[in-house]
């Protein structure tokens, strides 16, 4: 992530959840703050750093698949902002015969789940099966010739969900999705002041000429 005059470059990265972000200082004094601006009752939560000749910084994003916005604290009315796009990871599940396989996976929230097809007419359907009366309420999607992937993002509740082929869930065509909690926050990098005093005392000032 590059640092431009007033703004930075590109304004809006994709990156898979635990990737670093690297803001790298080019001219002037700003800083990376999350959050939208002044009136975002959480700017700074995330991370609130310098940017400039003596302060470079990195971020982990470990955090919840989604948007986080940022700006710079004194030319964010200039228009120096940015957001980073956290995506989820994807697990493979294929079908061979009257099989899923894996037939259960572990994901975590945010995360995507990719059917692939071999041969053969079925469907993913979430629910347990005839008797359930929510079948096929989050996901029912063909899996045969003309529809050889299906994908579904776990957006929802923490939980296992139970999922099966229509025609063949007597014969034990099924499977689970166990969507597990994001077990980690966003870790700041290595040029991050980790002590509260020192990280007031190096731009203190500055950002209180701007709220």
């Amino acid at each position: 992530m590059n640092q431009g005059p007033l703004s930075f470059d590109p304004a809006t990265l994709v990156v898979t959840r635990g990737d670093t972000v690297q803001w790298n200082w080019s001219i002037g004094i700003h800083t990376v703050t999350s959050g939208t601006g002044f009136a975002d009752p959480n700017v700074g939560a995330l991370f609130d750093a310098p940017l400039d000749s003596a302060n470079e910084f990195s971020y982990v994003f470990f955090d919840t698949v989604g948007a986080y916005p940022y700006h710079c604290i004194p030319h964010q009315l200039d228009g120096m902002t940015g957001t980073i796009v956290v995506t989820g990871d994807t697990t493979d599940v294929t079908q061979i015969g009257l099989l899923f396989s894996p037939a259960n996976v572990n994901i975590r929230q945010g995360d995507t789940v990719r059917w692939t097809w071999n041969d053969g007419p079925h469907t993913v359907t979430s629910g347990t099966g005839f008797a359930d009366p929510n079948v096929g309420a989050l996901f029912d999607a063909p899996l045969d010739s003309a529809n050889i992937t299906f994908l579904y993002t776990f957006t929802d509740t923490l939980g296992t969900y139970p999922y099966h082929c229509i025609p063949h869930q007597l014969e034990g065509m099924n499977g689970t999705v166990t969507v597990e909690a994001n077990p980690f926050t966003g870790v700041a990098g290595p040029d991050f002041p980790v002590d509260p005093l020192e990280k007031e005392s190096t731009w203190s000032d500055l950002k209180a000429l701007f709220r």
